[in-house]
């Protein structure tokens, strides 16, 4: 999913127990205040793992998720675009 701003995702399935969220962002245009996170879901609403928090000018890592298989989403909170993707 590629964005900016504050958004959720739709639900999306994982169907093992080991998964990734490839993400990145970038503030450059972006005067002041440069915060990028990410809250990660699991269909009964609670966070499953560490959540993503980044303030700077731009950025992107993986984060390694342990929790499945199950349903997830996320929220995205940002004033700058994004990309973020889950792998299994």
């Amino acid at each position: 999913m590629i964005g900016s701003g504050t958004k959720s995702t739709t639900k999306f399935k994982v169907s093992r127990s080991d998964w990734n969220l490839h993400w990145s962002y970038d503030c450059t245009s972006v005067a002041g205040k440069r915060n990028f996170q990410v809250f990660v879901y699991g269909s009964t609403g609670s966070l499953p793992g560490d959540l993503v928090n980044q303030q700077g000018a731009k950025g992107s890592d993986v984060q390694n998720y342990h929790d499945g298989p199950g349903t997830f989403y996320l929220q995205i909170n940002s004033e700058c675009s994004w990309s973020v993707t889950a792998t299994q």
